[in-house]
């Protein structure tokens, strides 16, 4: 933890248990979603509309659930098609599902780092 926070205050020095979840969410990131740079808009576009990460308050207050559902299943199709020839597997593209989970979990921690930092 002292690493991380060698320029400056980015996690408290109690928050062990927060920062070690949030540093499992980067290893699970590095480890199953190496998309190439390039591929950074298909993965925008996919991240874009999907659902996973909003409350339940937020997903009830949406007009066209099934509209927005349905662009990301489109969205996560022309990701596949614009992969192409990529191991896809290997990519962790079937994975999307699990990394917008992963960034929503990392935002939380990051939003509870925020509030012990004050």
């Amino acid at each position: 933890m002292a690493d991380l926070n060698r320029h400056t205050q980015l996690f408290p020095e109690d928050s062990r248990l927060e920062l070690r979840a949030y540093m499992q969410c980067c290893s699970m990131i590095d480890r199953h979603f190496n998309f190439p740079q390039f591929h950074n808009g298909l993965l925008f576009h996919v991240l874009l509309f999907n659902l996973s990460n909003l409350t339940e308050e937020e997903l009830a207050s949406l007009t066209d659930k099934r509209r927005i559902q349905y662009l990301y299943e489109d969205a996560k199709e022309l990701m596949r098609f614009g992969f192409g020839t990529l191991d896809i597997e290997e990519m962790g593209i079937h994975l999307v599902d699990q990394l917008m989970n992963t960034l929503t979990q990392m935002n939380r921690l990051a939003g509870k780092f925020q509030c012990l930092l004050r």
